[in-house]
């Protein structure tokens, strides 16, 4: 049975390209400042749970194909 480390490079990178995309998003369309609003935080949250669950680790294909 393969293990898949969480903390890979992949992993790494596709944590900070959604951290980046909702932190654009709720700048241009909540008016936030620094910190993310309550919803977006929520967001940002969840899809972190998600990588953290994903099944495939640091094979995992683009979440389109899953």
């Amino acid at each position: 049975m393969a293990s898949f480390s969480l903390s890979g490079r992949r992993i790494r990178r596709e944590r900070a390209t959604i951290t980046a995309m909702i932190r654009i998003f709720c700048r241009k369309n909540h008016a936030g400042g620094k910190d993310l609003c309550e919803d977006c935080q929520a967001l940002l949250d969840y899809a972190m749970c998600r990588l953290d669950r994903c099944v495939f680790g640091e094979q995992k294909p683009t979440c389109a194909q899953c």
